[in-house]
């Protein structure tokens, strides 16, 4: 955990810099080189997840029990949403 907040840390520090020394048209040029990086590499994460997942006998064979668990947490957690919503909204006297 400390390596991901040092690294964190450093990109700011590194923004920064780039901010306050760096001509708007190359920064703006290393962003979009940045976030295409990034990108990619969610892409690549996600590929290599789906590789583990169907690799694994185990996940494969217990999929449609995930998958129910999974619509259950989302739809409960919708639910306690909008309740929490319509209380606080009340609560704000928003419907005067």
């Amino acid at each position: 955990m400390l390596v991901i907040l040092i690294v964190f840390f450093l990109g700011i520090f590194i923004g920064i810099l780039f901010k306050n020394n760096t001509p708007v048209s190359k920064l703006k040029k290393i962003i979009k080189t940045s976030e295409n990086i990034i990108e990619y590499s969610v892409f690549l994460l996600l590929v290599l997840l789906g590789v583990m997942v169907g690799k694994s006998d185990k996940i494969i064979s217990s999929i449609t029990e995930i998958g129910i668990k999974a619509l259950v947490i989302t739809l409960i957690s919708i639910l306690f949403s909008i309740i929490f919503a319509y209380f606080f909204y009340k609560l704000a006297n928003y419907d005067k």
